[in-house]
């Protein structure tokens, strides 16, 4: 085959069955003959004249997230009418082709710069690559709230905001609520399956513990219920009380069995925890009685800081208080008769 770039030219610029143009225009006009090399004849010359087209519209790829393992699905968007997407690995490797939407093998990890996708028409060159589709895991939800039941009073667990569904069970596996805040005063273990609009796969909380009142305290106490209303004749219906019903009062003792203060529990009128503490001299007796306070618990829990709790109705609790024993060492001699 030989190649003109004029109808009359008589010596051909190229001699091959194709023809590589550097010309970046549409039109460039070139003419085609074929040539016998033994009778040294050619045959009539075919104008061939080029078309540039324009490369296709860079895609936009996006990827769902996912809860937990599974396929992820990346999506392609742009093309023209009529044009498809080819998609490739970080190798540049043809992972799929002639397809808007390209769907991962199983994945249980987040993957960056996963894959991207290349726009092609019928006619030209394939696009620029578009954007890299990055693979996410979203995080489980995680459960806030009360975790001790006071009093008969209701916890309320919160899974968070932006989930289109919520599932709570509880330790026996069974669907206890369906919004995002559950409530409650039964103990146990709970956690919530969620899902989330765009986001495939679901997800579940870890176990969040509702405890019995003083569920984990470590210390030494003498709990009395003094119930206030009629036919209570099980001890299993005490802990459901509220305090209009169930006069609590804790007090804690120390390693040597000694008073250390004394909780009652949301015994203010504003039911907050009523405290009365206690301390001890170097010669291990109770030198000096403190006021009760209000404390802004309501947990009926023993307070580390009652000596110092701003609450307290004495702005210093170890100087603002009353002797209440005699000291032989310092009391004045009497005259004898």
């Amino acid at each position: 085959m030989s190649w003109y770039t004029t109808i009359t030219e008589s010596v051909p610029q190229y001699s091959r069955n194709y023809l590589t143009t550097y010309q970046n225009v549409s039109g460039a006009a070139f003419y085609a003959a074929t040539y016998n090399s033994t009778t040294g004849c050619s045959s009539v010359r075919v104008a061939a004249t080029t078309t540039l087209n324009p490369l296709p519209t860079t895609p936009s790829v996006s990827a769902r997230n996912r809860f937990d393992a599974g396929p992820f699905t990346l999506t392609a968007l742009g093309a023209p009418v009529g044009g498809t997407y080819n998609w490739y690995s970080p190798a540049n490797s043809l992972l799929q082709a002639n397809s808007a939407t390209y769907v991962t093998p199983n994945v249980s990890a987040a993957i960056n710069n996963y894959a991207y996708a290349k726009t092609v028409i019928s006619a030209g060159c394939p696009s620029s690559s578009g954007n890299w589709a990055s693979l996410v895991m979203e995080a489980p939800p995680v459960v806030t709230g009360g975790s001790r039941t006071v009093l008969g009073a209701n916890v309320a667990l919160d899974a968070g905001s932006g989930y289109a569904s919520y599932d709570w069970r509880n330790s026996s596996n069974t669907s206890v609520g369906n919004a995002r805040t559950f409530s409650t005063n039964t103990m146990g273990n709970y956690a919530v399956r969620v899902t989330k609009t765009n986001v495939d796969g679901t997800s579940v909380s870890s176990a969040f513990s509702v405890q019995p009142q003083l569920g984990g305290l470590n210390e030494n106490y003498v709990f009395t219920n003094t119930i206030q209303v009629n036919n209570i004749n099980d001890p299993a219906q005490i802990p459901n009380l509220a305090v209009e019903s169930n006069s609590q009062n804790i007090q804690y003792f120390d390693g040597l069995g000694r008073p250390l203060q004394t909780v009652s529990t949301q015994g203010s009128p504003a039911k907050k925890d009523m405290v009365q503490a206690m301390a001890y001299d170097a010669f291990a007796l109770e030198a000096k009685k403190f006021l009760p306070y209000v404390s802004s618990n309501t947990d009926g829990w023993y307070k580390t800081d009652a000596l110092k709790d701003p609450a307290s109705l004495i702005s210093d609790p170890t100087s603002s208080v009353s002797l209440h024993r005699n000291d032989l060492r310092t009391k004045p001699s009497q005259p004898p008769g």
